[in-house]
């Protein structure tokens, strides 16, 4: 059977400050029954990047649900994954543990709260498509399982630390990135905003609210997630507002499997966005909360992601909803 992808998630136990880059990681794999399985990565960190005056293509390569892209760090290309739920940059161990490491963090856990160190790496240099990415140290993680769920040469995560104070266009029709600095409107050429909403960084996570059942739930994008996430406790006394559609095996990394519902989540509103439905995965998210110290309600993963391009504007924490006016021609593909 073949595995697909989520997201890590990792976090500060005690949350200090911006500057302490203390974090939490976890890596989930997620089975279907009779349907392809998930693995679930998401992270949580902080960083910065370079400037910018016009709107950089990115072109990038859907593999399953994953946004894989082509980057260059320490002199080494290879495909990366996009992941805004990622605090900063991860590379992968298999390609890199020639790299002499310079310390170890200490306080890295699952989303079930198993505990993992890893290693911290200097990073010389790092860019994408052109674009220098001012990362200066990167983790170090045994990305195997991306190999064997997605059957791609994965070199590394590219997080939060490379996109913050940009605006960064994510489009699934032209299977398109475009990267400017904030507040730049050539970003966004080729596009028109249909809606916008608001959001709130907590760490390095875009949190906006979302109206269901008449009540408001912070939501993470996270686009490093196959999946949408939604904590289980939420639909206590509001079946009526869920259609399941079946089951699936979650499994943190190093803890025991446990199995999870799936299905639809009814009329769900996110600022004058209306669904009608959106699929979720529920499991619970009590352990996460309490160690990222804040209540996150749900994900918002890749199949958010396609309903329609989106611009996430860190400078001035928006998100954008766009219709797509151009259809981008030549922008290639990262390789496998």
């Amino acid at each position: 059977m073949k595995l697909t992808l989520v997201s890590p998630v990792s976090c500060c136990p005690k949350i200090p400050a911006l500057a302490d880059r203390s974090i939490l990681a976890a890596l989930i794999i997620i089975k279907l029954e009779k349907q392809s399985p998930f693995l679930l990565a998401c992270f949580f960190l902080f960083p910065a990047l370079g400037s910018s005056g016009t709107a950089t293509p990115i072109p990038f390569q859907c593999v399953g649900n994953l946004i894989v892209v082509e980057a260059t760090v320490n002199e080494q290309k290879g495909n990366f994954i996009l992941d805004t739920g990622a605090p900063g940059m991860i590379l992968n161990s298999s390609f890199f543990s020639g790299n002499k490491p310079y310390g170890r963090e200490e306080a890295i856990y699952d989303i079930y709260g198993k505990k993992k160190s890893m290693d911290m790496l200097l990073i010389r240099s790092a860019d994408i498509n052109g674009i220098r990415l001012p990362v200066v140290t990167a983790k170090i993680m045994d990305l195997s399982e991306y190999k064997k769920v997605k059957d791609v040469d994965l070199l590394g995560i590219l997080g939060y630390d490379s996109f913050m104070d940009k605006q960064l266009v994510i489009d699934f029709k032209n299977n398109l990135l475009l990267l400017a600095d904030a507040g730049n409107p050539a970003s966004l050429t080729g596009y028109t905003k249909a809606d916008s909403v608001h959001f709130t960084l907590n760490g390095h996570l875009p949190c906006m609210k979302a109206t269901f059942a008449g009540k408001k739930y912070w939501f993470a994008l996270d686009t490093g997630s196959e999946v949408n996430i939604f904590h289980i406790y939420h639909l206590k006394g509001r079946a009526e507002h869920f259609r399941g559609s079946g089951r699936i095996l979650l499994q943190g990394l190093g803890s025991a499997a446990r199995m999870q519902s799936k299905g639809w989540l009814k009329n769900i509103q996110f600022g004058q966005r209306f669904n009608d439905s959106l699929e979720v995965v529920l499991t619970d998210l009590v352990a996460l909360n309490r160690i990222m110290k804040f209540q996150l309600d749900g994900l918002l993963g890749v199949p958010f992601l396609k309903e329609r391009a989106i611009c996430i504007d860190y400078g001035h924490q928006k998100i954008y909803f766009l219709e797509t006016v151009t259809i981008w021609a030549g922008a290639g593909q990262p390789g496998r």
